[in-house]
């Protein structure tokens, strides 16, 4: 300790300093990093836990959405008027029963299968005396021997139970009749994958999620191992690994059950992926105490080198120079390290400066070489004549969908790109919108029509200019595309005059959205060219009182109302 204390004494003021500032900065810097690894390791892992009952809410929504779709279409059968009556006759010949295939159970199933893609088949089993019909009629001795069959014996309610191969989910049920000495059950099959296609990508990394049912059956299961093709856990060996410690260690797990279905779901992820992005935070948190810790020497240092008036003038010339201001006024008569000091900084300020200016006139020269590239790929011209020399060999061709093809695109990028002007006339948006709906037209097939009811007053109104055709392109990919009602497509565009404001209204007949997601689609950013940016853009050139309004319903359709002001 002695020989601490006199080598410390021998020291020049400057080392004592250094040494001193060095224990003194370092312990704090250590807790500090410390500090933060746990609190931030804590913060991931909470994080982690809400995410994955978020995930778990996501998924168990979804399932339950689809399942009652299921149980909807079943009871549809079941309680379908005339097959109930049908199946307490006695077929007393095979007319009779062509009768009954023909005018009850085909347009009954097949109404029933076209109602939802997911349905791979539907099959009533009956003690009825009546012949076989193909897959939809069969007696009922063929599932007697069925476990399945002997659950429906001892409930009321839909039963589920998954085929052999795993390719089919039925869900089966008894159909009540007045023929009380007649037994007959009704089994809907749904494609497997069907039920379960949204729990194949709930994350990017590595996750496991297991379905069972009441008895703790394996109903199904998804595990995704990025790191290796293994699966984390053996199938054969669940449930029976979920009780054991090293499970509780290793993964973190959240379950819970499926209303629609006497089912729970277990979402699972591997502990080392949550201690993976950990590690590389402990990691950038070393580096920046070492960092810190190397600038606190440097700074030590520095300071016990030099004298009180010179610092203070090189600290005011630093704050000129954080202002913007490169004039270095310190000066020294000295030729001690101070002055050196004050030398190489005038330098450094005059070397920073150089580089300002050349970075900001490299920059500058950069963006118009850019924009001179870009204003290079897009040549309207060069577009247009090869869209017109398309359509005159279409035309030789005698190709007349060609040629009214590149007629729509012409007319589509000529009023898209609008000569580089942000306002376009609302009768040039409309001949926008229209080659657009023709080119969709053509695409799909002449699937759906669309009806444009415009106040002629309004055409020579300026409008900005790609307002109208983000409208239509969510009508048709995300309204008609899903549709289920059966009925042809149809999108109209209706404009009018409403006191001192334009007045649009975009509809379709799609499949419509929810509440919530009507609620939030002003707000969701999407890719491309979305709604959230009309209605910004309008907000933004007009004010708040302008813009997007949703109104939806599901399975019934969209309208968009757009207000913009009488401009022209």
């Amino acid at each position: 300790m002695k020989k601490i204390k006199q080598f410390y004494l021998q020291l020049k003021i400057k080392n004592k300093v250094l040494i001193i500032s060095l224990i003194s900065g370092f312990f704090p810097l250590l807790l500090l990093g410390i500090f933060g690894y746990l609190q931030i390791n804590e913060l991931l892992h909470n994080r982690e836990q809400e995410v994955l009952e978020e995930t778990m809410n996501q998924a168990i929504l979804h399932l339950d959405y689809k399942m009652n779709a299921y149980h909807n279409s079943l009871n549809y059968v079941l309680l379908d008027h005339n097959l109930n009556t049908e199946l307490t006759n006695h077929f007393t010949n095979n007319y009779e029963m062509y009768l009954f295939f023909r005018d009850t159970l085909e347009p009954l199933f097949f109404n029933t299968l076209s109602l939802n893609r997911d349905f791979a088949g539907i099959t009533l089993y009956t003690e009825q005396k009546i012949n076989r019909y193909d897959r939809f009629l069969r007696p009922l001795s063929e599932i007697e021997d069925n476990e399945w069959y002997e659950q429906i014996q001892q409930t009321t309610r839909p039963v589920y139970y998954v085929s052999e191969n795993h390719s089919l989910l039925n869900l089966a049920a008894e159909l009540y009749t007045n023929a009380k000495d007649t037994r007959s059950i009704i089994n809907l099959s749904i494609h497997y994958q069907a039920l379960f296609d949204s729990l194949y990508s709930l994350y990017e990394d590595q996750y496991g999620i297991f379905i069972f049912d009441a008895d703790q059956h394996l109903i199904f299961d998804f595990q995704k191992n990025t790191q290796s093709d293994e699966a984390f856990i053996d199938p054969a060996s669940i449930p029976d690994f979920f009780t054991d410690d090293s499970f509780q260690r290793n993964y973190i797990f959240k379950q819970d059950r499926i209303p629609s279905a006497d089912w729970s779901i277990m979402i699972m992820r591997p502990m080392h992926s949550i201690n993976h992005s950990i590690m590389s935070i402990a990691i950038t948190f070393f580096i920046v105490t070492l960092i810190s810790l190397f600038l606190l020497v440097l700074l030590v240092y520095l300071f016990s080198r030099i004298i009180v008036r010179p610092l203070e003038s090189l600290a005011l010339n630093m704050k000129a120079i954080d202002s913007g201001n490169f004039n270095v006024t310190v000066t020294t008569n000295s030729n001690d390290e101070v002055s050196t000091l004050i030398h190489i900084f005038k330098k450094m300020v005059q070397r920073v400066e150089h580089l300002i200016n050349e970075v900001y006139i490299s920059k500058i020269e950069k963006q118009e070489y850019e924009l001179k590239a870009l204003q290079a790929q897009i040549n309207p011209h060069f577009f247009y004549n090869a869209l017109s020399l398309i359509n005159s060999k279409a035309i030789l061709a005698g190709q007349e969908d060609i040629s009214l093809m590149t007629q729509y695109l012409s007319t589509f990028y000529r009023t898209t790109l609008n000569r580089g002007q942000d306002y376009i006339t609302i009768k040039e948006e409309l001949e926008n919108v229209q080659s657009y709906l023709k080119i969709q037209q053509m695409m799909h097939d002449q699937s759906f029509d669309y009806y444009l009811n415009i106040d002629d007053q309004l055409l020579d109104y300026q409008m900005p200019n790609l307002t109208l055709q983000p409208l239509v392109e969510n009508a048709i990919h995300h309204g008609l595309d899903h549709k289920e009602n059966g009925l042809k497509g149809i999108v109209s565009i209706d404009g009018k005059m409403d006191h001192d404001q334009i007045v649009f209204i975009v509809s379709d007949n799609g499949k419509g959205m929810s509440q919530e997601l009507v609620e939030q689609i002003l707000t969701i950013k999407t890719k491309g060219y979305g709604v959230r940016n009309v209605h910004n853009r309008i907000q933004l050139n007009y004010g708040d009182a302008f813009g997007l309004d949703y109104t939806s319903y599901l399975n019934k359709g969209t309208h968009v109302t757009v207000r913009l002001p009488l401009i022209k």
